[in-house]
């Protein structure tokens, strides 16, 4: 694999995708990705998706990479990463119950 210039604006290390959500769909390739290259055929990725999809850098797209590409998912979700497109708010609306908007 040829090394690739890739500035962090053009999309994030997880969106294999590359439409700017890093979400299930982005598990979902990374999967498919990964049973290609299981039964030996190719991967159907980009070198620049490649790189995307390796999530933990060990130079192998397998189902670890689709596992941590969704927890990274649900987490943003949650508004539980810095990177988060629908942050949680809470407000409080008693003494101890809070109301997610």
């Amino acid at each position: 694999m040829t090394s690739l210039n890739l500035s962090a604006e053009e999309y994030a290390l997880e969106d294999v995708t590359e439409d700017n959500k890093v979400n299930a769909l982005d598990a979902a390739r990374v999967l498919t990705a990964s049973a290609n290259i299981g039964s030996g055929q190719d991967s159907g990725l980009t070198d620049a998706q490649f790189l995307r999809a390796d999530y933990n850098q060990d130079g192998n797209v397998n189902a670890s990479d689709a596992s941590g590409i969704l927890v990274f998912s649900a987490e943003q979700g949650a508004g539980l990463t810095e990177n988060s497109d629908s942050p949680v708010e809470e407000t409080q609306q008693d003494d101890d119950d809070f109301w997610v908007k």
